[in-house]
């Protein structure tokens, strides 16, 4: 990792540093992913149209 190398510290120092600035201090995932876009095209979604939806584990609303 080029940024790793840059700050001279490891991967895990990266990766730590990172997790500290989102809220739910982790990271999403593709299955998250997933079943947000499966609910927005659902018929359980019979409101929500035209919003860009941020999947960041609040990190938005927390700067």
């Amino acid at each position: 990792m080029p940024y790793a190398r840059q700050e001279n510290v490891g991967v895990e120092d990266i990766i730590a540093r990172t997790l500290e600035t989102i809220p739910l201090r982790r990271y999403g995932t593709p299955e998250g992913y997933a079943r947000l876009a499966a609910f927005l095209l659902s018929e359980e979604n019979d409101y929500v149209s035209g919003q860009q939806v941020l999947y960041d584990g609040g990190l938005v609303v927390a700067n």
